[in-house]
């Protein structure tokens, strides 16, 4: 049968080609224009700019390593400001992954069995989140302040000696207070999370444990860890990653200059504030090559001894 024979025995309607015009050209053009130069030319230029600052010699007029070993030298110095940052990068992931992950789960699985009081401990947990860093951390300043804080004369009071400097400025209390806060501003946040997930628990498994006669340890260590393990991979992922990238509390809580507290994002982002482009792309390379196998191995370990058995 012949293809006109076909249309009059079935007959379909063709739609005809819409031929954009030129103002919907126009708009499409802008519109892509967007993305590609902020993710092609400007990003791609600074990521080209700054591998060239990092493979430079000491005047920046030629290829050399001078930056680099400069880098390297003083991330091995004790007491530089590179070395203190890559000791907070490891401190930061024992501290938050050995005591805070931990204290989310323990959090969560009590918010899991609806424990007296859930729904106001819950709220308690989850107002700091809902305020800004800035407003939380003149917040959490004021409460540990050495003259007018409330905490701090208490803290006197139970055998504590609070530094003359303060807390927030002392290089002996800057960084564990500052672990404080950020326990303090995203516990509950970080714990609806995990509770989420524990929600997600099929109540067929929960129910055949109960009636084997298995405690809330056993329930809690054997069947809910393993069936949020995708959330808690993320949640390590995070821990590893935080150590990188603290900035902001740095500048809102203390004074480097007095505390001696660096971290890999203050020291990268105070050095270009200041023009020193070429000591920020050096150290840059360090702390590359230092997170790239920390993020892997940290990857492959949590999914070698905690795999994913949620499907």
């Amino acid at each position: 049968m012949k293809d006109s024979e076909t249309d009059v025995l079935y007959p379909v309607k063709r739609r005809k080609k819409h031929r954009k015009s030129w103002k919907e050209i126009v708009f499409i053009i802008c519109m892509m224009a967007v993305p590609v130069l902020i993710g092609v030319v400007y990003d791609m230029y600074i990521k080209v700019e700054t591998i060239r600052l990092m493979f430079s010699d000491k005047y920046g007029t030629g290829f050399g390593f001078y930056w680099i070993e400069w880098a390297l030298k003083e991330a091995v110095t004790p007491g530089s400001q590179t070395f203190i940052a890559i000791k907070n990068v490891f401190s930061i992931i024992i501290v938050f992954n050995g005591l805070g992950v931990p204290l989310q789960i323990v959090i969560a699985y009590f918010f899991f069995k609806k424990a007296p009081f859930t729904n106001l401990f819950r709220t308690l947990f989850y107002i700091p989140a809902l305020f800004s860093p800035v407003v939380m951390s003149l917040a959490f300043g004021f409460m540990f302040d050495n003259t007018i804080g409330p905490i701090t004369p208490m803290l006197r009071t139970l055998g504590f000696q609070i530094p003359l400097e303060g807390l927030f400025f002392s290089p002996d209390t800057a960084m564990p207070m500052i672990y404080v806060y950020i326990f303090w501003h995203t516990l509950g946040n970080s714990s609806f999370m995990v509770t989420v997930a524990m929600l997600k628990v099929p109540d067929s498994i929960t129910e055949a444990a109960r009636l084997e006669g298995i405690s809330n340890f056993k329930e809690l260590i054997y069947i809910c860890v393993p069936m949020i393990s995708p959330v808690l991979s993320v949640i390590f992922l995070t821990n590893v990653t935080i150590g990188f990238s603290l900035y902001a509390e740095i500048l809102l809580l203390t004074d480097p200059g007095q505390s001696h507290v660096y971290t890999v994002a203050y020291l990268i982002t105070e050095a270009a504030k200041n023009g020193k482009y070429f000591e920020s792309a050096g150290r840059g390379f360090v702390f590359t090559v230092l997170a790239i196998p920390l993020v892997v191995l940290t990857r492959w370990a949590f999914g070698k001894f905690l795999p994913d058995v949620s499907y």
